[in-house]
């Protein structure tokens, strides 16, 4: 199957998606765990919370990202939506893919009615900062830590 355009991942791909993740943390090892099934059940189940974005090119997740979106109390009650797990596989790098797909994400943060969409970034990929810039992301709106456990 050949597609150019964002579209929502189907519950019978994970696999496909988990071997895009092979390049998102390389050195990682076996990523596809009881724990791994365990996380995609409760994704799957909580499809209005959290929605995985992809472009599959030549039968390869070609790009993906991870839209989160969290209810909230504060702003009159509008959610937020969070980041996470943007990847494109090395093949198919340069060519929008990833602006495609976190477009996608940030448009429906939008319709989900979301006042916010947010990241994080290692502190030393410049190139991913400067990616996240070009799709509208402002760097210097906000600070964010990590606590690592």
């Amino acid at each position: 199957m050949n597609e150019e355009k964002p579209r929502i991942l189907k519950e019978d791909e994970l696999q496909k998606l988990l071997d895009l993740y092979e390049h998102l943390h390389p050195g990682d090892g076996n990523i596809a765990t009881d724990r791994t099934r365990s996380s995609w059940e409760s994704i799957m189940k909580n499809r209005d919370i959290i929605t995985v974005f992809v472009i599959e090119l030549e039968g390869i997740m070609a790009s993906s990202c991870v839209l989160s979106v969290i209810p909230n109390l504060t702003r009159g009650g509008r959610p937020y939506g969070l980041l996470e797990n943007m990847i494109t596989h090395p093949a198919y790098r340069n060519r929008g893919l990833g602006k495609a797909v976190v477009t996608e994400a940030i448009r429906h943060a939008r319709n989900r009615n979301c006042y916010k969409v947010m990241l994080l970034s290692d502190s030393k990929r410049t190139e991913a900062h400067a990616f996240y810039e070009a799709v509208g992301f402002d760097r210097g709106k906000k600070i964010g830590f990590v606590f690592s456990l």
